[in-house]
């Protein structure tokens, strides 16, 4: 028993570890923009199970999934947390949490692939410690939720390709209802393995097989993931089908940003983004060794797939890698073709980094078999050491990360990018703001959702002291993260500024008479 646990331990150590860090530091991150409307979709989807409110009939935003959102409003209930603080230290902790157990199966998953405890550790590594990812598995319950279940998609896909029986199927279907219930862009995975399926149905046939098991785990697996999806999503509850349909459609076709963005140094608007916005994004914010291994990785899994195409399709060890090069590069591809809307940076897309990660793994194994094994170790180990520095000298906001692809000169970021868009670096002005101003009343500009945002996610006894106004009216604090406006204010006196990589991400002007209207 504990040497079939033994090869495990290193995972179990580095998700301690990642544990007690998040333990320690995830109150220093703030509120982002969107986290009031998701408390306020979950509560929505509350109401309909639990109150039979038919509000979420008539809901605008019905088509977002439950998933995530209406366990995290069960739990809060629950356990009785009212407090908007409270609420949102809540809602952050649990979401990273479940984003570390998403590691840990990382780190499940590298092993059985890669039969590795330091590529198994590598892949708990990849995953948390890619900068922008780590610091939205505390505020984002939009697309790190559905990363992570991508990840455990992936460790329980693998576990039934290999075991091949019944109730691996049944949970993988499991999984797979899931992760649609969280954003409905979960469908690929379900579309590929159920090729999958159909192709061991048609090999059994082929070889004159009996092909009674194949099509009992393609039932089990379709009935599974129907079953989860409908069960996990209100929205489905009446009219599934036309629902499901509409709610796909709804978002394959999104355009209801009317936004502009800083990409490149030119402005955009969301929907006339070049076809390379997401590519160039993920190339400048993916650590650059991540980045080298993952294009290698690719490059020798195409050389092995014309050697011996059959394998990546049917149910062999490499079946796994087919379906990470379709998770990585089938949602790149649809965002370009049908011009789908993006928007601050590519977080829509990032459910696509734990296929990347994947194979990038695939290209540092490979390569460990060979005279280059030492480089390979210490090429690795430097790039975690960076990663790392970087990770703890930014902190709270490794968000913003970008890697040596792109210019630190001072302000270049600010001045090309969209930085720190969600306005989570507001706590930071608020406390410094509160540390050092001993007035009754504080009185802030209020413009933008963050600044209530982070208003709210203060101690009780702090918020009465802050007056926002809508107005100038002076004297005043004007809080700034850039977005939408990348240039300097017209104010004349900077009271507290947060650098990172040598560019701007916050500014809070003191204002003391009638300037910079």
């Amino acid at each position: 028993m504990k040497a079939k646990l033994y090869p495990y331990l290193p995972g179990v150590l580095l998700f301690i570890i990642a544990l007690l860090i998040s333990i320690f530091t995830f109150k220093d991150y703030g509120v982002a923009w969107d986290e009031p409307i998701q408390v306020e979709i979950g509560t929505v989807y509350y109401n309909y199970v639990a109150q039979h409110d038919t509000k979420l009939e008539t809901y605008d935003s019905r088509e977002y999934g439950a998933g995530f959102e209406l366990p995290l409003i069960f739990l809060q209930k629950k356990l009785r947390i009212d407090d908007s603080r409270n609420v949102y230290l809540f809602r952050h902790f649990v979401t990273h949490l479940f984003f570390l157990i998403a590691a840990f199966c990382a780190y499940l998953l590298c092993y059985r692939l890669f039969q590795n405890r330091l590529i198994a550790s590598l892949g708990f590594i990849l995953i948390v410690c890619m900068p922008r990812i780590y610091a939205h598995s505390y505020f984002n319950t939009k697309d790190i939720p559905l990363l992570s279940m991508f990840l455990v998609t992936f460790t329980v896909a693998q576990a039934a390709f290999k075991k091949n029986k019944a109730p691996w199927y049944l949970l993988l279907g499991m999984a797979c209802g899931y992760t649609i219930s969280i954003r409905i862009t979960g469908i690929l995975p379900v579309a590929m393995l159920t090729v999958f399926l159909l192709v061991d149905m048609v090999t059994c046939l082929v070889n004159k097989k009996n092909a009674r098991k194949a099509v009992m785990h393609l039932f089990i697996f379709i009935f599974s993931s129907t079953f989860t999806l409908y069960l996990c999503w209100p929205t489905l509850w009446h009219h599934p089908l036309k629902n499901f349909i509409w709610a796909y459609n709804t978002l394959a076709h999104f355009s209801n940003w009317g936004g502009k963005l800083l990409f490149m140094g030119q402005v955009y608007d969301g929907n006339t983004i070049p076809w390379y916005y997401a590519p160039v994004w993920f190339g400048i914010s993916t650590p650059i060794l991540w980045l080298i291994a993952g294009i290698t990785g690719i490059v020798f899994i195409i050389v092995a797939f014309l050697k011996r195409p059959l394998s990546f399709i049917q149910n062999t060890p490499y079946r796994n890698y087919t379906l990470y090069l379709a998770c990585f590069f089938g949602p790149l591809l649809m965002v370009i073709a049908l011009h789908s809307v993006l928007y601050d940076d590519w977080r829509h897309l990032y459910f696509i980094y734990p296929a990347f990660a994947l194979l990038a793994l695939y290209a540092v194994n490979a390569l460990l078999h060979t005279k280059w094994k030492r480089i390979v170790y210490a090429l690795c180990l430097m790039q975690v050491a960076l990663v790392m520095v970087f990770m703890v000298r930014a902190h709270p906001f490794q968000q913003v990360y970008f890697n040596q692809l792109v210019s630190h000169k001072d302000e270049s970021h600010r001045k090309n990018y969209e930085l720190e868009y969600w306005g989570c670096a507001y706590k930071q002005a608020f406390d410094y703001i509160l540390a050092h101003d001993s007035s009754d009343s504080i009185r802030v500009f209020w413009s933008l959702n963050p600044v209530i945002n982070n208003v709210d996610f203060l101690p009780a006894e702090y918020r009465k002291r802050f007056l926002l106004l809508n107005r100038n009216e002076v004297p005043y604090y004007f809080i700034t993260n850039f977005r939408g406006h990348p240039q300097d204010f017209n104010y004349p006196y900077t009271y507290y500024n947060i650098k990172v990589q040598n560019s701007t991400i916050l500014r809070v002007y003191k204002c003391y008479k009638e300037e910079g209207k």
